[in-house]
């Protein structure tokens, strides 16, 4: 299944990163390229 997030929009994610896809939640991963920690978030 594929999902879409809008422009802007604010998730919480988990510090596991494979193959370029960071884990979001159980079976969800976004491509790292399109992410950015929000402001003092440690995104390890």
């Amino acid at each position: 299944m594929v999902g879409k997030f809008k422009t802007g929009a604010e998730t919480d994610a988990e510090k596991v990163v494979q193959n370029g896809f960071r884990k979001l939640g159980e079976n969800r991963w976004a491509a790292t390229e399109f992410l950015k920690p929000l402001d003092g978030r440690d995104c390890g």
